[in-house]
Formats: structure tokens, sequence, C-alpha cells
């Protein structure tokens, strides 16, 4: 049960690059470059409403998307920033309102994380 995640996460991971050959979706990954994903276990909607306000308040980088039920979270900068200094800035805030124990980096853009979404409100 524990390894359902990373098996979906697998999966996904691959059918990106199955996808990977489309213009549109080559598009994305442009944008996707400064985006930091990560999957939080037991996501809250406080935690994912704290993080947020955290990050305005640090003026640089936002959530632009969120999943509480996959506890799926996108963040970018709102400056122009490579993908790592978003994670340096969004990952130790997320570390402080969640275990760091609970977190795992994903390495999906952000139309991955709204098909994981819908996915997992399906079933």
């Amino acid at each position: 049960m524990k390894n359902a995640p990373l098996f979906r996460y697998a999966a996904m991971l691959s059918l990106a690059m199955l996808l990977g050959t489309s213009g549109v979706h080559a598009q994305s990954r442009s944008t996707d470059a400064a985006r930091f994903t990560v999957h939080v276990s037991e996501l809250t909607a406080a935690t994912r409403d704290a993080v947020a306000r955290d990050l305005t308040a640090g003026g640089n980088t936002r959530l632009v998307f969120s999943c509480v039920p996959a506890g799926l979270l996108v963040f970018e900068s709102l400056n122009p920033a490579s993908r790592e200094q978003v994670r340096e800035r969004a990952l130790p805030l997320l570390q402080q309102r969640s275990g760091a124990a609970l977190i795992t980096e994903i390495p999906i853009g952000l139309r991955e994380a709204e098909a994981e979404c819908a996915q997992t409100r399906d079933r």
C-alpha cells in the first residue's frame, strides 16, 4: 500500500516521456523548468494555505497548483528563476509546516500534476 504512490508517479513519468514528443507538451516543459513539484503525505488544506501565505509574504515564489487529495503542490517563481531557486525558497517553508519526512520531490510538471489530481479525484 505504501508503494502505490511511487508506482503512480513512475507510471506518470513514463506517460510524460511518451507524450514528450508533442509540440504542446514541449512548450509546457519550458515553463515547467522553473517549477518545483512535491508530494506531501498527509497534506491538509490548512498546511497548503499556510505555505501559500508564507510564500506570499516572501514575495518571490508562489503556489500555482495544489491538490490536497493527491498531496501535490507545484511552486513557481514570480521573477525569472531556476527550478533550484524555486526549490530553495519553497522547501524550507514547506518543511516547517509539515515534516520533512512527509515531503517527496517528484519530477513532474504542472500538466502531469493536474492529471494525477484528476485521477485521484475520480477514484
